[in-house]
């Protein structure tokens, strides 16, 4: 479903994004988000996609994704946010990566089956390198 993110004490959203949730999420998982951040480029600002994770902290869904992926304080008091970028910006790969995530945020007894490596090789929540990025809408602040 669309997600209009608005900044606090803004009227209007300053950015779109895209809500997915598992059917059966683990506890603690707040949403999970396919957002555009803005990096640096050699022609200017770059739109790239990732994916945008909100839990509650010390929950299963904060525990259930690689400990390589970092993150931040979220919003909330409580809230964990992790910013997980796909290898590279094409719609097949944020696509992998997504379901990986939903996969890994599902209960584990209703889960249709273990991210596959080649999931993983296309797209995967072990990918966080920040290379060149710059301050984002996306990041949690």
């Amino acid at each position: 479903m669309p997600w209009a993110r608005i900044p606090d004490e803004v009227a209007r959203p300053d950015e779109l994004r895209l809500l997915v949730l598992p059917h059966h999420p683990r506890d603690g998982l707040i949403a999970i988000e396919v957002a555009a951040e803005y990096c640096a480029g050699p022609g200017g600002s770059v739109q790239l996609p990732c994916v945008v994770v909100r839990t509650l902290e010390g929950s299963p869904s904060h525990g259930a994704l690689p400990r390589s992926v970092v993150w931040s304080r979220g919003r909330k008091p409580g809230e964990r946010v992790a910013v997980i970028r796909p290898k590279l910006p094409l719609r097949g790969m944020v696509l992998s990566l997504v379901r990986n995530v939903v996969e890994r945020l599902s209960e584990p007894s209703v889960a249709q089956s273990p991210p596959s490596s080649s999931s993983i090789s296309r797209g995967s929540v072990d990918a966080t390198a920040k290379l060149g990025s710059v301050g984002s809408p996306a990041h949690a602040t």
